[in-house]
C-alpha cells in the first residue's frame, strides 16, 4: 500500500479517536454539550469541575488503558507467531487464579498488596509456562 494512503488513514483514525473522546465527555449524569466542553476549558465553576476534572482524566485514562491492552496483545500474538493468541486460551487468568488462591492458603491475603501481587506472579507464570511449552 501507498505510504500517502496509509497516513491518510491514520490521520483519519486519529481524528475519529479525537471526536469520540470530546463526545464521551458530554455523556454523563449532567448533560454537556460539545460547545460546553470548550467553553469549559476556558471556565471555572462547575462545568470545569465537571468536565476538565473528572471525565477528561477518565477519557484519557480509557486510552491510555485500550492503547496498553492492544500492545500487549499485539505483543502476546507476536511471542506466539499467532493471530489467534488470546490470554485466556494461554491460561495466564487460571495461573493468576492459581497464584491468588495458593496466597490464601498460605495467609497472604491479609495484606492489600498481596493479592495482586500473587495474581501478576502467577500470570506471568501461565504466560512462562505457555512459552515454554511452545519452545518460544
Amino acid at each position: 500500500m501507498e505510504l500517502r494512503g496509509r497516513l491518510l488513514r491514520l490521520g483519519l483514525l486519529l481524528l475519529a479517536v479525537l471526536l469520540l473522546s470530546l463526545w464521551s465527555m458530554t455523556i454523563g449524569s449532567a448533560h454537556y454539550g460539545m460547545g460546553d466542553v470548550f467553553r469549559a476549558l476556558s471556565s471555572d465553576g462547575t462545568d470545569h469541575t465537571v468536565l476538565i476534572e473528572l471525565r477528561l482524566p477518565r477519557v484519557l485514562l480509557c486510552l491510555w488503558l485500550g492503547a496498553a491492552l492492544g500492545t500487549a496483545g499485539a505483543l502476546t500474538q507476536g511471542l506466539f507467531q499467532n493471530p489467534l493468541a488470546a490470554p485466556g486460551v494461554l491460561g495466564v487468568p487460571a495461573g493468576a487464579a492459581a497464584a491468588v488462591i495458593l496466597g490464601m492458603a498460605l495467609g497472604l491475603d491479609t495484606a492489600l498488596w498481596a493479592t495482586p501481587l500473587t495474581a501478576s506472579i502467577g500470570a506471568a507464570a501461565g504466560i512462562w509456562l505457555a512459552a515454554q511449552r511452545k519452545g518460544a
